[in-house]
């Protein structure tokens, strides 16, 4: 790429830490509620920082403050960018990235390019039936999955499911199960709309009812205080390194820095 610079992981940690600063800013500033999530709140626990290796940053809000934030991404630098289904057509992510503008990411193996940026999960209420709940998750699965099928080929059939969702009827659908349950009045809770592991990412309201500071890269941000129920059940024995053949960044990039500075 003319005029540009691969950077590194330690350069990508950086950029992607000042944005999860100023987002953290922009929750406090407005009562926001959220807690560091996945990769990002395992690497807090057991490295006081990033997961040497990791190339990410995830948190995750209840879907009335996520709500929030989206009518409140004005208040971003203008630097960022927030992206979602309720601001970008042609998205066919069901969360939330706050993007740095300035740079420009080549994921292998995909088509959209994002920049630099944190993912930003909502977490929805699943009702008070851990069977049903299980069941709704798995309604939502399978609607992900249809979205995912159109993007992977070329063929009628995966541009008629693209024209169908991006006419935002899927979409539509789609919120209205993840609102089927009141988030504060269910027992069982999860990010449903772009957890990964799915069932496994079920747990009792209990586990995301109170925050804790947790020092990530120096700095303080916000953590759920029943840390190590969320940790185990998402990755066992999650104080232990994995083999070092495993020790490798999730997502497989190249960042360019495309100020040609």
């Amino acid at each position: 790429m003319k005029n540009s610079k691969l950077i590194g992981l330690k350069e990508l940690q950086k950029l992607q830490l000042q944005i999860l600063i100023d987002f953290d800013k922009i929750c406090k500033k407005n009562n926001l509620k959220y807690f560091l999530a996945g990769g990002t709140l395992l690497g807090a626990v057991r490295h006081k920082g990033f997961i040497p290796w990791d190339d990410d940053i995830d948190v995750a809000m209840p879907r009335t403050d996520y709500n929030k934030l989206i009518k409140l991404s004005k208040e971003l630098p203008e630097k960022y960018q927030l992206i979602c289904p309720e601001k970008v057509k042609q998205y066919k992510i069901l969360f939330s990235k706050i993007v740095y503008k300035k740079y420009f990411e080549v994921e292998k193996g995909l088509k959209d390019n994002y920049g630099i940026f944190i993912d930003i999960f909502p977490l929805d209420g699943l009702g008070n039936n851990k069977h049903k709940a299980r069941i709704h998750a798995k309604k939502i699965l399978i609607m992900r999955t249809i979205i995912n099928i159109c993007f992977l080929d070329n063929n009628l059939f995966s541009k008629l499911l693209k024209k169908i969702h991006f006419n935002n009827l899927t979409y539509r659908i789609l919120m209205r199960t993840f609102n089927k349950y009141n988030y504060h009045e269910s027992k069982y809770v999860g990010s449903i709309a772009g957890g990964l592991r799915m069932l496994d990412e079920i747990f009792e309201y209990r586990v995301y009812s109170e925050t804790m500071d947790m020092e990530f890269e120096g700095k303080i941000f916000k953590g759920m205080k029943y840390y190590d129920e969320y940790l185990t059940r998402m990755y066992g024995d999650y104080m232990k390194l994995p083999p070092k053949e495993k020790q490798v960044a999730e997502h497989n990039v190249e960042i360019y820095d495309m100020r040609g500075e």
